[in-house]
């Protein structure tokens, strides 16, 4: 089977090669790692050796000294992975399935209204089984786990779960200036990549800024902030690595409602996040950021400032009223909440 390891979103780094604990011990491999950390680092309200945040620069022996058995990668799926027959099938298969569930839980529930005479709750049906739980959440990459496995020796599954589909990128083509518009449609007719632009532009507090993005991928990407969060309730996904290409936007706002359904005090979020900039400029500095194009490396592009977290909080505060309400509103049940929250905090109950 063919791949790379960009295709995994990784590349290789030349570190030697050890057994992962239960709790890895993330000091033997931050230096060669960019932005990873453990989200219990963070806080004790969230178990520890359970998931991990990073951008995209994790190198396959990495991956099996922390023990990782599940990536979930929050950017864009590879186009050969798109057009992966196995994948492809699989889709359907899973799209039929998905039709067929939802047709029982229909009848069931008309049954239930016919019986009890009102509309049943299937809040005890959901609890038996954390893998029900995750039936909704996306489906593994199978190109790239098998990548992974038979020519890296990772036993971990890919996840790609994309917050910027093409429905959501047009509302931040929408958020640019009219000129600035018409220089990504000239970019796209004469075939030259207008990314470099829009990624200026959104970095940009007087053009966008990441605070109007955030609150873009909060309000239109909502199915698939709950697809990555799904990916947490079976158990035998975790440990779970989360990345993006700097570990700080996309992952930043899966982290941030996961340290919110923990009951994670803001000032712990916000600091949290701001740490992403110093690891970033240091690895720039340190020439660590090799696999990124210059453009997404400058001072700009990598901040991630306070205020840009504490005014996105505020944003789910006066919009939804909580995470609970927020994760309700994006589809998830309240039941699947629940068993999210236990999953994360396992240890404390």
């Amino acid at each position: 089977m063919s791949g790379t390891l960009s295709d995994l979103g990784i590349r290789p780094l030349d570190i030697a090669e050890s057994e992962a604990g239960s709790h890895p011990d993330l000091r033997h491999v931050l230096s060669e790692s960019i932005n990873l950390r453990d989200l219990a680092e963070a806080t004790d309200l969230v178990q520890a050796g359970l998931i991990l945040r990073s951008s995209q620069v994790v190198s396959p022996t990495q991956l099996k000294k922390l023990g990782v058995k599940t990536v979930i990668d929050l950017r864009q799926a590879p186009v050969l992975c798109k057009a992966d027959a196995h994948n492809m099938r699989q889709g359907i298969i899973r799209t039929v399935h998905g039709a067929v569930h939802w047709v029982k839980r229909t009848i069931k529930r008309k049954k239930a209204r016919i019986i009890n005479g009102s509309s049943t709750s299937d809040f005890t049906q959901l609890l038996t089984s954390r893998e029900q739980l995750a039936e909704e959440a996306a489906a593994p990459c199978w190109r790239c786990t098998e990548t992974g496995e038979e020519q890296y020796g990772v036993h971990a599954q890919v996840y790609h779960v994309d917050l910027l589909p093409g429905a959501v990128t047009l509302f931040i083509f929408a958020a640019l200036p009219r000129r600035l518009q018409l220089k990504v449609i000239f970019l796209k007719l004469t075939r030259r990549h207008p990314e470099p632009v829009v990624a200026a532009a959104v970095a940009d507090p007087r053009i966008m800024g990441y605070s109007k993005l955030y609150q873009i991928l909060l309000k239109r990407s909502k199915k698939n902030l709950v697809s990555a969060l799904r990916l947490l309730l079976c158990e035998d996904h975790v440990p779970v690595l989360i990345h993006c290409i700097h570990g700080k936007d996309r992952t930043g706002l899966v982290v941030m409602l996961i340290y919110l359904l923990c009951g994670v005090p803001h000032s712990v979020i916000v600091r949290d996040y701001a740490q992403s900039e110093s690891l970033l400029r240091e690895g720039r500095d340190n020439r660590q950021l090799l696999n990124m194009p210059e453009e997404i490396t400058t001072d700009e592009i990598i901040a991630s400032q306070a205020h840009i977290m504490e005014s996105t909080l505020d944003f789910l505060h006066e919009q939804y009223g909580d995470v609970t309400a927020y994760l309700r509103q994006a589809g998830m049940r309240h039941a699947e909440i629940i068993a999210l929250r236990r999953l994360l905090q396992e240890e404390r109950y």
